[in-house]
């Protein structure tokens, strides 16, 4: 297992006083040209361009094969799995691990924006388990992609990052993360190590709380049975991808990806207001209204 110690990245001093004099609240974002000036420090950023290259970390996984077909047409693809990725299409394929660290820092050669979904997505798994793919591996992707100038890192984060609320409290974006599993606290710190390079190496990164991912047209998925946390393939789909097109003044922000549910264990609210998703799909539409369910032992 490679990637050596986790340690902050280097960071350029003589702009640390142009940050310390932006105060920021919440999700409001200090001046565009302040932040060029924080990647012209780090060697140069991308601006927004029409077929922008994206990396897809964990591009043969669930959510990696549909996001990848749906975007064949929108962007330049490069992929990254340790499995063989089926029907690549024209993108370029690294076939390796993110534990890896020279194989993540050559797929994101050039990139513009790098969605991470590459993760062991098991709320049952152990730290031992975790440590390899969630800790590591997300260290490693998002530091290869801030020394490879990329503009944007979205990252697939989970609602188990809050699943420890009450079922019966609705999880606002900007309220302290509460996991309910070693999984859900993997995702806690990747989202903080991903707030730390925004801040000090002024890439633009956004994190999505995932919910659960289900087929709007098979009827007789399981996860229908918890409609208050999911989130359909379609509208997870539109998500990531008003993600990657969001204008390039967002620095940082938590936005939370569940469907139109009647019920939401997570408001989408702000997901609305910041980045214009309107979802499609109602898990669970016809079927008796639920309660809230907790998310602890799904």
């Amino acid at each position: 297992m490679g990637g050596g110690p986790c340690r902050p990245p280097p960071l350029k001093l003589l702009y640390i006083p142009l940050f310390l004099d932006k105060k920021t609240e919440g999700n409001q974002l200090p001046p565009a040209k302040w932040v060029s000036c924080m990647r012209n420090a780090r060697g140069g950023g991308k601006e927004l361009t029409d077929g922008r290259k994206v990396l897809i970390t964990g591009a043969a996984g669930y959510i990696g094969s549909f996001v990848r077909k749906a975007w064949r047409d929108r962007y330049d693809l490069v992929l990254l799995d340790n499995k063989t990725i089926k029907d690549p299409g024209n993108a370029d394929v690294f076939e390796g691990d993110i534990t890896d660290p020279e194989i993540v820092k050559r797929a994101c050669e050039g990139v513009d924006t790098v969605l991470h979904l590459a993760a062991i997505p098991n709320m049952r798994a152990t730290f031992d388990q975790l440590l390899a793919p969630n800790i590591i591996g997300a260290h490693n992707v998002f530091q290869a992609a801030v020394d490879a100038g990329a503009r944007r890192i979205v990252f697939s984060s989970s609602i188990h990052a809050v699943g420890g609320y009450l079922p019966e409290t609705q999880v606002k974006w900007d309220m302290p993360v509460r996991p309910c599993c070693e999984y859900g606290a993997s995702k806690c710190y990747a989202e903080s190590l991903l707030r730390m390079l925004s801040d000090y190496r002024g890439i633009s990164a956004i994190v999505i709380r995932v919910g659960g991912v289900y087929d709007s047209d098979d009827e007789s998925d399981w996860r229908l049975s918890k409609p208050s946390i999911l989130v359909s393939e379609r509208d997870i789909t539109q998500l990531i991808t008003r993600c990657v097109d969001a204008p390039d003044d967002i620095r940082f922000a938590i936005v939370h990806g569940l469907s139109n549910n009647r019920i939401k264990r997570l408001d989408i609210t702000h997901t609305r207001e910041l980045l214009g998703y309107e979802p499609e799909d109602e898990p669970g539409a016809g079927r008796e209204a639920q309660a809230p369910q907790p998310l602890h032992g799904w």
